[in-house]
């Protein structure tokens, strides 16, 4: 994806693009607060990101495509931001 930086040279606390394929999702349970997390990998790297007060993104499942705008950091060991911006990338089926 032009303008997006290979997870392998992500600069942490960085406003950044990244873009990958969702290799995880998890959602919260029914009784704990809503989120939404994933994981993406572009054959560099991975890096996780959860979003807030929703255990759904419609689109999102293991497999697409998805750029992601925002500071990433390390948190036990992962590379991780919440809340980003997200745009998820047409397949060949949309």
């Amino acid at each position: 994806m032009p303008g997006a930086t290979p997870l392998c040279e992500l600069e942490l606390r960085a406003e950044t693009r990244v873009a990958g394929v969702v290799v995880a999702v998890t959602r919260s349970l029914p009784h704990e607060a809503p989120r939404l997390d994933i994981v993406i990998s572009d054959g560099t790297g991975s890096a996780a990101a959860r979003f807030l007060g929703r255990r759904e993104i419609p689109g999102v499942a293991a497999g697409r495509a998805i750029v992601l705008d925002g500071r990433f950091c390390r948190q036990q060991g992962e590379v991780r931001t919440v809340n980003p911006g997200y745009r998820l990338i047409a397949s060949a089926a949309d």
